[in-house]
């Protein structure tokens, strides 16, 4: 999920830790409303008050999670994501992954699973 997707939805992480549930969340920080962004974007053709770099900078994610009782690491070069994602899976209990990507690149989205529209 992105950023603010995990923001909206963090106390399910409380819920999800007390349950023991062994969940792996990896959250695309880039530090953009991207849903809302692309959304103007493609839609409207303006992008307008979507900059968030204080969720790469003073917002810690993972200080956020561990305070909910999980597991948690930030990740910030691309080639440290497969021993998270190890570690992660190795926990056997909730575990979140912060990924500090670029704030321009476009997620893929979609209405459902058969609508999906990736970006270059």
């Amino acid at each position: 999920m992105g950023d603010f997707g995990f923001t909206f939805m963090v106390e399910e992480l409380a819920v999800a830790a007390k349950n023991n549930s062994p969940i792996i969340v990896v959250i695309v920080n880039n530090a953009y409303l991207s849903l809302i962004r692309q959304n103007q974007k493609y839609a409207y053709k303006y992008e307008y008050a979507v900059k968030m770099e204080e969720n790469q900078t003073f917002v810690d994610y993972v200080e956020v999670a561990e305070g909910l009782g999980c597991k948690a690491e930030r990740v910030v070069k691309h080639e440290d994501i497969a021993g998270a994602l190890k570690r992660a899976n190795e926990s056997d209990r909730l575990y979140v992954i912060d990924i500090i990507v670029e704030e321009h690149t476009d997620c893929s989205m979609g209405g459902n699973i058969g609508a999906v529209r990736e970006f270059e």
